[in-house]
């Protein structure tokens, strides 16, 4: 069951994403695009969830199928450089961090469902003047098989994040300003075995993000359509392709030059990815992931909200005796179509980033261990209010109930 932590680390990464300075405008596409990039595939698909468990308890579950759990709390204290993400407003803090994940699951017998409950949570409290942050998250999936290739399953995810965000790019005062919302999903879908190692996978979405500004409530709804290939006996490939939609409820349009104009907004997202992932042939051997994609947003007036993005990320892990390491590198670039980078100006925007994840854990015994967390962002851009240095570093104990 420790091999579920790399795996449930991706809050931890989304957190240090929500926290990222932009500028208020773009809230709500940064936050869909970090629960879009963490959610967009599932958070345990079977093969994932099989991965996980590992043989020995599959087998005893399958002798008698039953219900288990596995619960992790984690609390540490970190410290940041720059934990508002500002180009303007660096404020650098010390905090207490305290977060509990759970897995609540059943492996089934031919022809019985398959369920799964997730759950996360976590806070931030610094000791500077900033005010903490939030995050919860739940999904559950049950899936039921069809045939003996095909099975049906409907997953729902629900999150809450609390949150605070570098808002000097935008106001006259240099200050700093919350964001608090819900976000929810629900995802019907129908998967299939096709011959030679393929596994094929269809899925509707729809969902909505609750703003405390309802000004920034929004609707939407998709598609995604992903094709996995089993390359070797440790390794695969997995191709997605997703089309999305989102209607706000209040929030207008803008022109050419960010002037608001009548009507609503409404974006259109189409994504493409392709991934590799090699698990370790032996306990103590390595683990690889890549994963390359291409994003493009499309806004219904001016095009002042269209971008392009290109993101890719490596990561490889292993465990050694009582050592468990991860190291993860990121690329991702915006280019934006119409939205110049100044209003005096007219070459057009764009960004970049890299970013750097370091997650050390060794085990203590059977119930604890030590963990450290370190991360970098190198943010640059043709606009002052996108250029930015950060880091953070946690370290803590984690236990196992």
């Amino acid at each position: 069951m420790n091999r579920l932590l790399p795996y449930i680390l991706f809050p931890f990464l989304l957190v240090c994403i929500l926290y990222g300075q932009e500028t208020v405008s773009d809230v709500d596409a940064l936050i869909n695009e970090a629960l879009n990039e963490q959610f967009g595939e599932d958070l345990l698909d079977d093969p994932e969830l099989r991965e996980l468990l590992g043989e020995n308890l599959l087998k005893e579950v399958a002798e008698e199928p039953k219900w288990d759990h596995d619960l992790k709390v984690r609390t540490g204290l970190g410290h940041g450089d720059n934990v508002l993400y500002g180009a303007y407003e660096q404020v650098g803090s010390g905090y207490f961090f305290a977060s509990v994940d759970g897995l609540v699951f059943r492996l089934p017998e031919a022809g019985q469902a398959n369920a799964y409950i997730y759950f996360y949570g976590e806070r931030i409290s610094y000791f500077e003047d900033v005010d903490p942050g939030q995050l919860y998250i739940t999904q559950g999936q049950i899936s039921q098989a069809w045939s003996e290739t095909r099975q049906v399953g409907l997953m729902a995810t629900h999150i809450f994040y609390d949150q605070v965000f570098d808002a000097s790019a935008d106001l006259d005062s240099f200050t700093s300003f919350g964001v608090s919302a819900h976000q929810v999903e629900v995802i019907p879908y129908l998967e299939t075995y096709l011959s030679n190692d393929l596994h094929f996978k269809a899925e509707f979405l729809m969902g909505g993000a609750y703003y405390e500004d309802s000004y920034e409530d929004s609707r939407n709804m998709g598609g995604r359509l992903t094709l996995r290939k089993k390359l070797r006996e440790l390794s695969r490939l997995e191709t997605v392709i997703s089309r999305d939609s989102r209607r706000y409820r209040e929030k207008n349009p803008r022109d050419a030059d960010g002037y608001s104009l009548d009507g609503l907004l409404r974006f259109n997202f189409n994504e493409a990815s392709v991934r590799w992932l090699k698990s370790a042939a032996k306990p103590e051997g390595w683990a690889f992931s890549s994963k390359l994609s291409y994003l493009e947003q499309e806004d219904n007036a001016s095009g002042y909200y269209d971008y392009s993005r290109v993101r890719f990320k490596q990561s490889a892990s292993r465990s050694i005796s009582n050592w468990e390491a991860t190291l993860s590198v990121g690329f991702t670039r915006y280019d934006y179509s119409v939205r110049n980078a100044d209003f005096s100006g007219s070459d057009k925007l764009w960004r970049k980033g890299i970013e750097s994840v370091v997650n050390l854990k060794r085990t203590l015994n059977d119930r604890a261990a030590f963990f450290f967390d370190g991360q970098f962002e190198h943010n640059r851009s043709n606009a002052a209010e996108n250029i930015y240095d950060a880091r953070r570093i946690v370290v803590g104990v984690e236990w196992g109930i």
